[in-house]
């Protein structure tokens, strides 16, 4: 049964925890870096050396279009930003498993950072080319959720 984008995004909030030490100064580390460059590995693998929790925008994307309610990429952001609230209101630090290429996005990010007092970190994330199309081609899609529906799309 499809749920409301409430419903949906008040799952999402739920998952959010705060893993590892509580800190009296969050850290957020984001990732910069284009598809297939590496930011969801590199996002596990410092949840891994931190136990810090990963807020993964892909999974909020994919579910919003699963259920059929509310995909946009401001209701993605919505729910995004209201899960890094719980994280740092809790005393906990986070890592963003998501692209902050643009500079608006960076700039909204640091806008609600300093509402908790937390210090972002950017991890920018260089690949090469070749690397980053091998990627993207291994990538598994499925075409009823994903935006491309194979990886010649995606390309």
């Amino acid at each position: 049964m499809p749920k409301t984008f409430d419903e949906i995004q008040k799952s999402f909030v739920a998952r959010a925890k705060v893993s590892g030490a509580k800190t009296n100064n969050p850290v957020v580390v984001a990732m910069v870096g284009v598809t297939g460059a590496g930011n969801s590995t590199i996002a596990r693998l410092l949840k891994k050396l931190t136990g810090w929790d990963v807020v993964e925008k892909n999974k909020i994307r994919v579910e919003l279009r699963e259920k059929g309610r509310g995909f946009t990429p401001q209701n993605t952001d919505k729910i995004h930003y209201a899960m890094l609230a719980k994280i740092l209101k809790g005393g906990g630090n986070a890592i963003l498993d998501s692209d902050f290429v643009e500079r608006p996005k960076r700039k909204k990010l640091e806008r609600f950072a300093r509402r908790f007092n937390a210090k972002i970190l950017y991890l920018h994330l260089i690949c090469d080319r070749d690397v980053m199309l091998e990627r993207m081609l291994r990538g598994r899609y499925n075409p009823e959720t994903d935006i491309f529906k194979s990886a010649a799309i995606a390309l």
